[in-house]
């Protein structure tokens, strides 16, 4: 079908503009010099106005309607690829291209500063630039609102986790909320009659990079095409072919660093193995950050702080990091791996209490883009969730409140729902490899991880986004997404 062939094209030309756009934002988080946001904000916002411009283009408009009249006849994967590129292309049309281009520029603005003011401690000067861009932020809410059909909200919600509604993750969170509160604390109370843990020795950065290269090396990440880096806030980035990872190091807690490694190997695992032949298009594509999320917290949590893989870990942190007399125990190590501590920034929370992280960032951004609280009002509800839900007052320490995290300041609004939803995800797709291994304890402990990731392939990467989240979720595990898969990975691992 010709019709079809020149929206492949266009997806074509799209794809290298994404291309081009995420190495620039990689940069810009890694190796940019201070003093040239302005500019590449300038250039930033301009290819994503020029990409918005291709995909309202009226042809397109032109293209799908023809394209629908026969799309029976397209096979099965060219059918999904329609479905994607159809959602773009609408999704494209609810916003108006002077909004696109101020919304990216005040993102890039507000992110730049929030590196410096963060460290600062400075909302005071922050909260302007946050002030108009969550102005703007609620601009696009509204303008995809009126075009999809949606809450604003829940439209951008569909940005990263596709197909789940707000009232959906609210019934899931409630979920949550009933049974971890008291668990955390059984949890900690347990902990209390385990071995005592001992401080870690302090690790020099150039061991603790030696250490994060041989992990991905041994987690299968080809660094033939992508590599690992510093910056503020780690994240994994690039595209398939070059996949762009960065991680953060702290002398005196290596596990900071060790964990965010394998948290963004597990991104980079899935985008290398996306499937080939559809890298250029819609189809070809995560299918979400939900299902992205999962598969980072499988590999950080479920793999990485699991008593099997650990056998085969010490030894590698022998190799690397414990070269003196006073080593660790590894009994010891493990259960530093292992403690749960209510504390005050998410990336470095146990997994636990993460997901109350994860309720509190969804409760507030929810309010923030219905206009149910300002901007000014953040840092105030921000320490009466966290006491509430964590115990813990954040009153006047914004760096490690409402201003720790890069995702607002960079407009991401509707992010943070995906971490929880990829926890609980995670505990059940463990749950089902584990049935499926016979020699899945063997296996962890030699740390060979070949039938975990030949599952994950043949189950979720070679999917891409083939089918919808839901189908996904049901086509691996046999069942929708279950929170009670969670409650008993952490009831089984912390308590039995």
């Amino acid at each position: 079908m010709n019709e079809y062939l020149q929206l492949e094209k266009f997806f074509t030309r799209m794809n290298a503009l994404d291309h081009a756009s995420a190495i620039l934002s990689w940069d810009e988080s890694v190796m940019m010099p201070a003093q040239s946001g302005v500019a590449r904000a300038a250039a930033q916002s301009e290819l994503h106005v020029i990409k918005h411009e291709i995909l309202i283009n009226p042809e397109l408009l032109e293209l799908l309607q023809k394209v629908e009249e026969n799309a029976s006849s397209l096979h099965l994967w060219e059918q999904a690829n329609f479905r994607e590129m159809k959602k773009i292309i609408l999704r494209a049309h609810a916003v108006k291209k002077d909004l696109v281009e101020a919304y990216s520029l005040a993102a890039s603005e507000c992110q730049q500063a929030w590196r410096i003011m963060r460290g600062e401690n400075n909302w005071k000067d922050f909260l302007p630039l946050f002030e108009k861009l969550l102005l703007l932020a609620r601009a696009e809410a509204q303008q995809r609102s009126q075009t999809m059909g949606m809450t604003g909200y829940d439209c951008l919600l569909d940005q990263f986790s596709p197909g789940i509604t707000s009232s959906e993750i609210s019934k899931i969170f409630n979920q949550v909320k009933s049974f971890l509160p008291a668990l955390t604390q059984e949890i900690i109370d347990h902990q209390k009659s385990d071995p005592s843990s001992t401080d870690l020795p302090p690790i020099p950065i150039h061991l603790q990079k030696n250490l994060g290269l041989s992990l991905i090396k041994n987690l299968g990440f080809d660094m033939s095409k992508g590599r690992l880096d510093t910056s503020h806030h780690p994240f994994c980035g690039g595209v398939p072919q070059d996949i762009r990872m960065t991680t953060r190091y702290n002398i005196s807690n290596f596990m900071e660093s060790m964990m965010g490694t394998m948290h963004e190997t597990g991104h980079a695992l899935y985008e290398q193995n996306l499937p080939t032949k559809w890298n250029h298009q819609p189809v070809g594509m995560a299918r979400g950050m939900d299902i992205h999320e999962s598969q980072s917290l499988f590999f950080e949590n479920c793999i990485g702080r699991n008593k099997h893989f650990f056998k085969f870990l010490f030894p590698v942190l022998e190799t690397h990091l414990f070269k003196g007399a006073n080593i660790p125990s590894p009994q010891r190590i493990f259960n530093l791996f292992n403690t749960i501590k209510r504390s005050f920034i998410r990336v470095n929370a146990d997994e636990v209490t993460y997901p109350m992280h994860i309720i509190l960032r969804y409760e507030i951004e929810s309010d923030l883009i219905s206009g149910k609280l300002e901007a000014k009002d953040l840092p105030e509800v921000w320490d009466f969730k966290m006491q509430t839900y964590l115990g813990l007052s954040t009153k006047d320490d914004f760096k490690n409140g409402c201003m720790q995290d890069v995702h607002w300041p960079s407009g991401a609004f509707g992010y943070f729902p995906s971490y929880s939803l990829g926890s609980i995800l995670a505990s059940q797709l463990f749950y089902k490899i584990k049935q499926s291994d016979p020699n899945f304890v063997e296996n962890l402990t030699q740390g060979n991880l070949n039938f975990i990731k030949g599952w994950l392939n043949d189950k979720i990467w070679s999917q891409g986004s083939l089918l919808t989240s839901q189908e996904l979720i049901f086509s691996a595990t046999g069942e929708s997404l279950n929170p009670s898969y969670f409650k008993n990975y952490l009831k089984e691992k912390y308590l039995e």
